[in-house]
């Protein structure tokens, strides 16, 4: 068990400890057991109110994919079931056997090892070299982001965050971009932002680069999870 899906299913039913963390489960009760529509093939089907709490969720939900069976060549079409690999965040078990999943701290602590902040230079057309910084992951698409210093005379920061770039749907793109210009506002020596371009702010003022990168990692970090549930299922 990696955690709850976070698609609804046509029912469900959930005992201790998961229902402990989640009082609100449950249409009716049965053997101690929270059960929610319990007769789902009649032809009736009703909907769920599920709305799983996001530390109780899977990252990524399992689903069937194709694959090509070992040693066969050519068109050969089989499908497995792809299962998560990091459970979530708040596990309800005190001792989860060890083939289940990895310790989520453990996790964290990799996806941290393959990331890091970094000032380089970046010439110009006329070899002016422009002070800029970058935060790159193995997750480049969705937490990614980039600052760099202009020639502009009202704009002095150019910023880009890539997942600005596919996250295209309310209410989750209106949320990032409001969290996005909240934090950068609040950067010491911050006094405008502005939306150049979908991926691309400008910021007026006299900010430390690395201060900018930090208060962009905080947010895309803070999200990461609903980020990473969109574009899986684009």
């Amino acid at each position: 068990m990696w955690g709850l899906p976070v698609k609804a299913p046509l029912a469900a039913v959930l005992g201790n400890p998961y229902r402990q963390q989640w009082p609100a489960f449950g249409t009716s009760e049965r053997a101690g057991l929270a059960i929610e529509n319990p007769r789902p093939w009649d032809g009736a089907l009703a909907g769920l109110a599920w709305h799983v709490p996001e530390d109780l969720s899977q990252p990524f939900d399992a689903h069937m994919a194709q694959v090509e069976p070992p040693g066969w060549i050519g068109k050969v079409v089989a499908y497995q079931l792809m299962t998560p690999t990091v459970r979530a965040p708040v596990w309800p078990l005190k001792e989860p056997p060890e083939h289940v999943a990895r310790p989520f701290a453990e996790l964290l602590a990799e996806e941290a090892a393959d990331e890091e902040i970094r000032q380089v230079a970046v010439d110009d057309e006329d070899g002016e070299a422009f002070e800029a910084w970058e935060r790159t992951t193995t997750e480049g698409e969705m937490r990614s982001v980039w600052a760099q210093k202009t020639s502009l005379p009202d704009w002095t920061w150019e910023i880009t965050v890539a997942a600005l770039e596919f996250v295209r749907e309310e209410p989750l793109e209106r949320r990032l971009r409001s969290a996005l210009r909240a934090a950068l506002q609040a950067v010491p020596g911050a006094l405008a932002v502005a939306e150049e371009d979908r991926e691309t702010l400008l910021m007026a003022g006299a900010p430390a680069g690395r201060q900018i990168i930090d208060a962009l990692t905080g947010v895309v970090d803070g999200m990461a999870d609903e980020l990473r549930r969109y574009y899986e299922a684009l």
